[in-house]
């Protein structure tokens, strides 16, 4: 590929190529409409208000709209629709949910950030084949894992999904809800499981991806994660309180002592 003749990393063709968002915009719109910046939380580093936007060439116009058209206008909206969401103390349930749209927006997150040579996303390098099969699961609509095969995605790239909550109260939810993360990796390895996990934090959500392939097609298929997002015509997304998360609860903590040494 060479500047004069870009190739557009989901659909190959030589195309002039868009500042594509690695992130949805339309996570940095909300955020930045309610406090005009949001808080970027990096890797090792202390977080800090800012109206930063990555974004990079990677995808062609007509690739750039299927993402948005097919994907991402549900992805970003489902939680804003009060006739299909409803919320308790414990757990959000969400009715008339469209699983496979949901699933692959997501996976399409880090997919993105995975291609992206942007420094914000270093911490996500899947394989090269990876890669490629997430794109042709993209491009056709699909979790389903090659002609006559019964393997899909989601037996071994599982999606969980909570909600970030301070039952303290000391945070405000509005904080909860304007902090973006860069991706963080952990690798997690014993006797009987081996495993890549990946998570972000966006729009208070902790969103959670744990790539494993299991001993064998049985047990890829039976593994379960805590919260996982399985096929249904609903879902109920729990509600986790940041005390719980060591991780989560320091970077909310330095927030606070960040936000105390300005006043």
């Amino acid at each position: 590929m060479t500047k004069e003749n870009p190739v557009c990393r989901l659909c190959g063709q030589v195309k002039p190529l868009e500042n594509s968002h690695i992130i949805p915009r339309s996570f940095y719109k909300r955020i930045k409409k309610g406090t005009g910046q949001l808080l970027v939380v990096k890797e090792y580093k202390e977080p800090k208000l800012s109206n930063s936007d990555p974004k990079e060439k990677l995808l062609c116009f007509d690739c750039e709209q299927y993402l948005s058209k097919n994907y991402e206008s549900y992805g970003t909206s489902i939680m804003r629709k009060s006739d299909n969401v409803i919320h308790n103390k414990e757990c959000i349930y969400i009715n008339n949910f469209r699983y496979k749209k949901f699933y692959i927006f997501y996976l399409s997150i880090l997919w993105r950030a995975s291609i992206s040579n942007h420094p914000s996303f270093s911490a996500v390098s899947l394989d090269s084949s990876l890669e490629r099969l997430i794109s042709e699961c993209i491009i056709a609509d699909k979790i389903k894992i090659g002609a006559g095969s019964s393997m899909r995605l989601d037996h071994f790239f599982r999606l969980s999904i909570v909600r970030l909550v301070d039952v303290t109260n000391n945070i405000a939810d509005s904080v909860i809800r304007s902090v973006i993360s860069s991706f963080r990796i952990v690798k997690a390895v014993n006797s009987t499981v081996r495993a890549i996990i990946y998570y972000i934090i966006l729009d208070g959500f902790l969103v959670t991806y744990v790539l494993t392939a299991g001993k064998d097609i049985h047990s890829a298929r039976a593994n379960r994660i805590k919260s996982q997002l399985l096929p249904g015509s609903s879902i109920k997304i729990d509600k986790v309180d940041i005390g719980t998360l060591k991780e989560v609860r320091d970077m909310f903590n330095l927030l606070i002592d960040k936000s105390k040494s300005r006043t």
